[in-house]
């Protein structure tokens, strides 16, 4: 039995399926994936001063946090060509000052970045940024993601934020494996020292420009497959036990999820 069909029974024996996260609220669903583009440029910030972490602000110090929430979805199957796939839900903390998110950057840590078209981030119901993972000429599985918000995200003072981060799961495609998904492959996002120091915020009474404190974190990892099999239990047809007789104890079917175009073998 090869490696990822043992990953497979692992993971389908560990947890059900399921059409909806905590915190994320997303379904399986079928969808042409969106082919990437170059990303957007760097935004010229105009007077703003750039500060440190943290900076004195009226009767305490003001800070900015970028944290892993415990709604995060667990490591689960994820099917290739779904759209809006949540991976992650962030918290996000000002301390002692309103602010306004400008930029989120994040890094991929999964094992295949050709598996992600667009990675998308939610303020619950609306959509305030967009991009694709930018990949490295010489490390071709290693990149980042960097998203201007196209909507307002305001930190309340000694409050959170709450936002996600979808990704469209890019289909499995035997005749170009080397650009798109293979089955096994996993997706996750991760912060870490780079992606907070270019996240930016500004300071809605000091109007400064701050960074998020660092906090590296992962998230759990979605596992793409082509079809995703659903097993359900079929009656026996009989309870009656008799000597010398081969007498069904078990019974079930192999089918596919209802959203899932894909094939089961």
């Amino acid at each position: 039995m090869g490696v990822k069909m043992k990953n497979l029974l692992f993971l389908l024996l560990g947890f059900w399926v399921s059409g909806n996260v905590a915190g994320c609220g997303e379904s399986l669903s079928d969808i042409v994936p969106t082919a990437m583009s170059a990303p957007a440029e760097e935004p010229v910030v105009a007077n703003l001063k750039v500060v440190p972490v943290s900076q004195d602000v009226g009767a305490g110090t003001t800070g900015f946090t970028l944290v892993l929430d415990s709604s995060s979805p667990a490591s689960r199957l994820a099917v290739a060509g779904s759209k809006d796939v949540c991976v992650a839900v962030l918290r996000l903390t000002a301390a002692n000052e309103e602010m306004e998110l400008r930029e989120l950057w994040l890094r991929f840590t999964g094992s295949n970045i050709m598996a992600v078209g667009l990675v998308t981030t939610w303020d619950g119901d609306f959509k305030v940024a967009e991009s694709v993972f930018t990949v490295s000429p010489q490390h071709p599985g290693f990149g980042y993601v960097w998203m201007t918000l196209t909507r307002k995200v305001i930190i309340p003072k000694n409050g959170h934020k709450m936002l996600v981060i979808k990704v469209d799961l890019a289909p499995v495609m035997f005749a170009f494996p080397d650009y798109s998904a293979r089955a096994g492959d996993t997706v996750a996002i991760a912060v870490d020292e780079m992606t907070a120091q270019n996240t930016e915020a500004v300071g809605l009474v000091s109007g400064s420009l701050i960074h998020p404190q660092p906090a590296w974190f992962t998230s759990s990892n979605l596992i793409v497959f082509g079809s995703i099999p659903k097993l359900t239990k079929l009656p026996i047809p009989s309870r009656r036990l008799q000597n010398s007789k081969q007498t069904v104890l078990y019974r079930f079917k192999v089918s596919r999820v209802k959203e899932d175009a894909g094939y089961v073998a």
